[in-house]
């Protein structure tokens, strides 16, 4: 039982790796798609975080019924053999794996220009020059990189929660009729599906590379539920340090920090850590999984040259932008992926 769970919380923290990106430390995704609908919001949160559960499980039973090592592979799977729209729907993955690349990257470049003014360009360089050393070990270098990155992220988060948040706070807002706005529809049902699914889009690859660290069915059952407990808990936590920020606050590209910093500067500087540990170890992963993908390991490392080089330019947009426009966007791709794996 205590390697089951070993081996578990390895795999665990790979896929929290690739979900806890800039947009979610930064509590820039958790305000847009859940906090503006309050205690409707914290449904939309529960409801997101058991689709990607459910996700990752249906994946692992997948690729171990079928025997898939391979994202290719896997889309020929859930396409019923039909090559023509398998390659559609990888090249479409694909392209948005490496727009999550890219959205890392301007989130990085973004954290230093708020916080200390550094060049945009100047920040895109620091990690693309990182990034690009730890992926030339691959998946290797991703799990090793993640086991430590991830747990520190959630060590350090429940640190500040437990000294300097009021968890009362969250009960108390779920009294209230509300929200800052639109809470009599059902927007908030559709955010949190399309949050799931765009997340999915980044995850399934993640998972599918993982499988092959899945020893039996036990592990995929672990990994699932320590999933839907460890995304429930992070987004509640960042939805509760939300709760003490305000309207000039909310409309930074990073509002946590701003958040935290009303704590100590010793505060802000640890969640400046830890947002640079998410933007990272999810821009590694993404990329990996892009290369990955176009099945060409000969030219791995010039492959991967160039996307970090084309990162540096685009990372001049604005990151808030890029987390309103196109996380949206992904969530419609992801949705029909998740269609596609339950017919």
């Amino acid at each position: 039982m205590k390697s089951i769970i070993k081996n578990s919380i390895k795999i665990v923290f790979v896929i929290i790796a690739s979900f806890v990106g800039a947009g979610f430390a930064s509590g820039k995704e958790l305000y847009s798609f859940f906090f503006v609908y309050g205690i409707k919001g914290v449904c939309g949160i529960i409801i997101s975080s058991f689709i990607i559960s459910i996700v990752i499980y249906k994946v692992f039973c997948i690729c171990r019924i079928n025997n898939i090592k391979s994202y290719s592979q896997f889309c020929n799977c859930i396409v019923k053999d039909r090559p023509v729209i398998a390659n559609i729907l990888n090249n479409i993955v694909n392209i948005f794996l490496l727009i999550t690349f890219f959205i890392m990257i301007a989130g990085f470049s973004s954290l230093l220009e708020q916080e200390f003014r550094i060049n945009k360009i100047v920040g895109a360089l620091i990690i693309v020059v990182l990034n690009y050393i730890v992926s030339l070990k691959s998946v290797k270098g991703l799990e090793k990189t993640s086991n430590y990155l991830v747990s520190i992220f959630i060590f350090f988060l429940f640190i500040i929660l437990a000294k300097n948040s009021n968890y009362l706070n969250l009960f108390k807002y779920f009294m209230k009729d509300g929200a800052i706005n639109e809470v009599n529809n059902i927007n908030w049902l559709i955010k949190s599906i399309l949050y799931a699914a765009y997340n999915c889009v980044v995850l399934i690859p993640v998972v599918v590379i993982m499988k092959k660290n899945i020893t039996n069915k036990k592990v995929e059952i672990c990994v699932s539920i320590f999933n839907l407990i460890i995304i429930i808990l992070l987004s509640l936590s960042i939805y509760n340090l939300l709760l003490l920020g305000n309207e000039d606050i909310y409309k930074l590209d990073m509002p946590i920090i701003g958040i935290v910093n009303n704590f100590g500067v010793i505060y802000k500087y640890i969640y400046i850590i830890l947002i640079s540990i998410s933007i990272f170890t999810t821009a590694t992963s993404s990329g990996i999984s892009f290369l990955n993908n176009i099945n060409n390991e000969k030219s791995f490392k010039k492959n991967l040259l160039f996307i970090s080089i084309l990162a540096i330019p685009l990372a001049k947009i604005s990151f808030g932008m890029l987390v309103n426009c196109l996380y949206p966007a992904l969530g419609i791709i992801g949705l029909l992926e998740i269609i596609l794996l339950f017919i």
